[in-house]
C-alpha cells in the first residue's frame, strides 16, 4: 500500500456507464442548446441545482452574453463567484414580468410544477446533472436535452483515484452500489467497505 491508510470517498456514480466529458465541451453543449433555443424563439431553460452548477452553466454560458434569469435562491449566491473571479457573465434575479426571448433562466428542478415555468409557453428546457446520463430522465422529465454535468467524480475517477492512493482500506459512502464499487476494487487488491453515515438532508 502507498502512504494512505484509510481513504473515505463518496460513490454517487458508481457504475462504468458513468464517465464525465471535459468540462469545455460540455460547455459548447451548453452554449449551444441555447443558441438553438433562442433562433427558433423559445426561452432556454437550465434545471440544476442553485448552488454550484446553477454558476458551473453560467460560466458556460458567459461568452454568449445573453442575459441569464437565476432563480431567487441562487441569485443570492452568485456575488461570491464574482468576488474571487470567477466569469459568470450577465445575469439578474428572475421576474416572471421580464424574461423574454433572448433571456436564459437557469431554475432547480423543483420548479417543473410550479408557475415559473408552466407559464412559459415557448420554452426548451435542459436538464443538466450527472444522474442526466439517464436516457429515462427524459420520460420522467418534460425535458428537451439531457447535459451530464457533476461536481462528483464519475466511475472511472474513482478507480483511478483508489489506484494512485492504494490505501490500506476504502470506505464508501454516500452511494446506491457499494457492491459493485467492492467488486471493481477487489480486482484492484484494494480492501474496501460501506461506511454507513447518518443522513443529511440536502435540497
Amino acid at each position: 500500500p502507498g502512504n494512505v491508510d484509510y481513504f473515505i470517498t463518496e460513490a454517487t456514480f458508481p457504475l462504468p456507464i458513468y464517465r464525465w466529458k471535459p468540462f469545455s465541451e460540455l460547455s459548447k453543449i451548453i452554449q449551444q442548446f441555447a443558441l438553438d433555443a433562442i433562433a427558433e424563439n423559445f426561452i432556454p431553460v437550465y434545471l440544476c441545482y442553485n448552488l454550484g452548477k446553477a454558476q458551473e452553466v453560467m460560466h458556460a454560458l458567459s461568452p454568449l452574453q445573453k442575459m441569464v434569469q437565476i432563480h431567487g435562491a441562487g441569485f443570492k449566491l452568485c456575488d461570491i463567484y464574482e468576488q474571487f473571479g470567477c466569469d459568470i457573465g450577465r445575469y439578474e434575479s428572475y421576474q416572471s414580468k421580464t424574461l423574454e426571448v433572448g433571456k436564459i433562466l437557469i431554475t432547480p428542478s423543483s420548479s417543473l410544477e410550479q408557475p415559473m415555468l408552466k407559464n412559459i409557453k415557448r420554452k426548451k428546457i435542459a436538464y443538466v446533472s450527472g444522474w442526466a446520463t439517464h436516457e429515462s430522465r427524459r420520460a420522467q422529465m418534460p425535458i428537451d436535452a439531457r447535459i451530464p454535468l457533476s461536481d462528483h467524480i464519475d466511475f472511472f475517477e474513482l478507480l483511478k483515484i483508489c489506484k494512485q492512493l492504494n490505501p490500506k482500506m476504502v470506505y464508501i459512502t454516500h452511494t446506491p452500489n457499494p457492491a459493485i464499487v467492492k467488486h471493481y476494487l477487489d480486482d484492484l487488491g484494494i480492501p474496501s467497505q460501506p461506511l454507513h453515515l447518518e443522513a443529511v438532508d440536502e435540497d
